[in-house]
């Protein structure tokens, strides 16, 4: 008797956690990354990222009515500053759909945005949290997802210039000393015939 009242009461506790796990998700979206949200890059590179958007609940319609962007990399404004290096939601724009769940396919998965970095840009660590709005109707701005990125503009690695150089003059010492052993025994092989 003892182990069914614990069992029950388990049982209870499990779907309470349950319950409150599901209760706490509300309407919108959720998000899981395809690609890193922390990358480190050299300055002059494009960074795409992409990643899966769920209806939740899936049985209701969702509206998707924009995006934005806070941090270091923002949305370019009507007049943009060619001093600041801005994120590009051209990938959004043109892949997302404008509604999930209910009657509309309940997921996304694929580019979301990107950043260019000019050649120039100063090294360092940056970052900076794109977001999509919409809600229960299409007017409706009320952030669905937030994700967070983060930038690392590092020195890009590789062979050192002089690497190269060296790499090229054990080589050519190599094929002359193989030469120099060939000629040797080639040498070596006419005089023990004569």
């Amino acid at each position: 008797m003892k182990s069914l009242k614990f069992s029950l009461a388990l049982t209870l506790l499990m779907a309470a956690f349950l319950f409150a796990g599901t209760a706490a998700k509300g309407q919108g979206l959720n998000f899981s990354n395809t690609s890193p949200t922390f990358v480190t890059v050299a300055p002059g590179a494009t960074v795409t990222f992409s990643g899966t958007l769920t209806a939740n609940p899936v049985s209701t319609e969702v509206f998707i009515n924009g995006d934005g962007a806070t941090g270091q990399f923002v949305l370019p404004p009507q007049t943009p500053d060619p001093n600041v290096t801005y994120l590009s939601d051209e990938e959004f724009n043109s892949t997302v759909p404008l509604f999930m769940g209910g009657n509309n396919p309940s997921n996304f998965t694929g580019p979301l945005f990107s950043v260019t970095l000019p050649l120039n840009y100063p090294l360092g660590d940056y970052s900076s949290v794109f977001f999509i709005t919409g809600g229960a109707d299409e007017s409706a701005q009320d952030t669905l997802v937030s994700i967070p990125f983060e930038i690392v503009v590092a020195e890009p690695v590789g062979v050192p210039e002089g690497g190269a150089s060296a790499i090229y003059l054990l080589l050519a010492g190599g094929v002359c000393f193989g030469a120099m052993a060939v000629r040797r025994r080639k040498a070596i092989r006419v005089s023990a015939s004569t």
